[in-house]
């Protein structure tokens, strides 16, 4: 505990002796020692902070308060004058920069002097030290996708809306089948082409699914009717479908 509080004694004593020196350099136009001494004198406070932080529970409660004072004197003191090398710091960079001139050696015997002595001026450039900083970048990107009329209509009649999903691996018996069934059974007739469809062999006979079929037309139905412009869509749609004999009319009991 004693050798905290000489350590504390010394760090107390050096941050003054900063102050001081930074108090001369502040009438000066030194930026290099006055960069020095903003990194001395807040590594040395930093350190201070760090001891009074340790021997804080060992002080009595008789020296409490004069001991919180004088550890608020000697902080003020030094943020202040920290402030006063910064923000002076920051005007030098800002001023302007103004290049010193020095004549350069004679030089003797030059053919355009004619052996007289010829004066000539050197420009001295001066170095300038930059801070650097970290900047963190953003970068927001926004896409917009316009699905055209089409495209939406096209997608209330995609197989995939009522469960088929086309085969997507490579070659099979069952397809190579279907493909030659296809190319026996094609014909045409009255001008158009009629194939049979593949029913598979030996399978199992289902169910009427006549009403699930006429729950999802339903439901395909109440989707359209939300938007007038997908119902003006279908219903031109479906009109000529009936036009060109694609679709026709059928009763309630078909």
């Amino acid at each position: 505990m004693q050798r905290s509080k000489e350590n504390r004694t010394v760090r107390r004593q050096q941050n003054a002796k900063l102050i001081n020196e930074a108090k001369a350099a502040l009438g000066t136009t030194d930026i290099g020692t006055q960069c020095s001494l903003i990194e001395t004198l807040g590594a040395n406070n930093d350190e201070l902070l760090k001891i009074n932080a340790q021997l804080e529970d060992s002080v009595s409660d008789e020296d409490f308060a004069y001991e919180i004072e004088t550890v608020l004197r000697y902080e003020d003191a030094t943020r202040g004058m920290l402030g006063q090398l910064k923000a002076n710091e920051a005007e030098l960079l800002r001023a302007p920069r103004v290049l010193a001139t020095q004549p350069a050696e004679p030089e003797r015997g030059s053919q355009y002097g004619g052996g007289e002595a010829v004066h000539r001026s050197a420009v001295k450039l001066l170095t300038l030290q930059l801070q650097t900083f970290n900047v963190n970048i953003c970068v927001l990107r926004v896409s917009t996708v316009i699905e055209s009329t089409e495209r939406l209509v096209k997608g209330f009649w995609d197989l995939e809306s009522i469960g088929i999903i086309d085969h997507t691996g490579g070659p099979n018996e069952e397809a190579e089948a279907i493909a030659g069934q296809f190319e026996r059974n094609i014909r045409m007739k009255n001008g158009r082409y009629e194939v049979a469809l593949p029913w598979k062999e030996n399978s199992e006979q289902i169910c009427d699914h006549r009403s699930q079929a006429l729950k999802r037309l339903k439901s395909l139905g109440k989707r359209i009717q939300r938007t007038p412009e997908f119902v003006a869509e279908y219903e031109s749609t479906m009109r000529s479908y009936i036009d060109m004999s694609y679709a026709e009319r059928v009763t309630p009991e078909e």
